[in-house]
C-alpha cells in the first residue's frame, strides 16, 4: 500500500512580476525577487510558521498592517513600473505617496483604513502646498494600492470600496492651489526648431502658427 505524504508548498515564481511566491492555505505570499537569498529566507519563515500552526494561517497573519501591504505593493511597483529597463516616474510618485501614508497609518490594520483616514492623509498633503491636481492624483494612487491588495487577497473588498467613495478636491472648493496654466510656446522658440525639422514637418508647424 503506498505511503501517503504531505508535500510542503513549493517556492514558485510569479511570472507577471518576477517575484518569488508561495501559496499557503489558498493565499499567496510574495517573497521578493525570485531566486534571491532574501526571498528564500522569507519562504522558509512563512513555511515554518504555517507548519507550526498546523498547516494553517495564524490569526496574526490574517491581520496585515498598512506597512505590510505597502511593502508588498512596492515590490510589485519596482517590477511593473519599468520601461526600457529603467524605472518610470510612477515609481517615484508611489515612493513619496506611500511614505506620507505610512507615516500616519503604517502600523494600523489595513482593514481599519477608512475614508476618514484617507481624507486625513489628504489634509497632510495640503500642508505640503502641492496643487490640487497633484494631490488628487496621489490620493488616487493610494486607492489603487488597496485595489491591488484586494486582487492579491491582502485587503478586504469592502475596505477598497469604501475608499472609492472619497471624491477628489474640487476647483475653488478647497485650500489647494491650482496648477500653473500651460502656456503656448513662443513664436521665437518655434522658429529656432524649424531648421532641425524635416521639410514636411516644418511646413506643418508654419501652418499651425
Amino acid at each position: 500500500m503506498p505511503r501517503l505524504t504531505q508535500q510542503a508548498p513549493k517556492y514558485c515564481k510569479h511570472k507577471a512580476s518576477g517575484q518569488a511566491v508561495v501559496t499557503l492555505s489558498r493565499r499567496q505570499f510574495y517573497l521578493g525577487p525570485h531566486g534571491t537569498r532574501a526571498s528564500r529566507r522569507e519562504y522558509d519563515r512563512h513555511l515554518a510558521e504555517w507548519m507550526a500552526n498546523g498547516r494553517a494561517l495564524s490569526a496574526e497573519t490574517d491581520i496585515l498592517t498598512f506597512n505590510e501591504v505597502a511593502i508588498r505593493f512596492w515590490r510589485h511597483a519596482t517590477v511593473y513600473y519599468v520601461k526600457n529597463g529603467r524605472p518610470t516616474s510612477e515609481q517615484g510618485e508611489y515612493r513619496l505617496t506611500l511614505k506620507i501614508a505610512r507615516a500616519l497609518y503604517g502600523r494600523e490594520p489595513v482593514s481599519d483604513f477608512t475614508p476618514a483616514r484617507l481624507k486625513a492623509i489628504r489634509e497632510k498633503m495640503l500642508t505640503e502646498e502641492w496643487c490640487r491636481y497633484t494631490i488628487n492624483r496621489r490620493i488616487g494612487r493610494i486607492v489603487r494600492v488597496f485595489k491591488w491588495g484586494v486582487v492579491e487577497g491582502l485587503v478586504p473588498l469592502e475596505t477598497y470600496q469604501a475608499l472609492t467613495t472619497v471624491e477628489g478636491l474640487k476647483k475653488g472648493r478647497s485650500k489647494a492651489r491650482e496648477s500653473e496654466p500651460v502656456r503656448p510656446v513662443s513664436l521665437e522658440d518655434v522658429e529656432k526648431t524649424l531648421p532641425h525639422l524635416q521639410r514636411t514637418v516644418a511646413d506643418m508647424v508654419r501652418v499651425a502658427y
